[in-house]
């Protein structure tokens, strides 16, 4: 997910701290994992519960 981001969206690395819109964090899980809402949403609730992404405001996510 972090080499799709960085490649298509050209993050020049993912740091803790730095900020993601959420749309980029899906159509990442989207392209690396499938485009299946279920895992989709499966996915994104696996980074937040373990402390991977935080959210900022809901459009917006922090790296940990």
């Amino acid at each position: 997910i972090k080499q799709y981001l960085e490649k298509e969206y050209g993050y020049a690395a993912i740091l803790p701290v730095q900020q993601i819109p959420r749309k980029h964090i899906i159509a990442a899980i989207s392209n690396v994992r499938g485009p299946d809402p279920r895992t989709i949403k499966k996915w994104f609730d696996a980074f937040v519960a373990n402390k991977l992404l935080r959210m900022l405001s809901p459009e917006v996510y922090e790296v940990l």
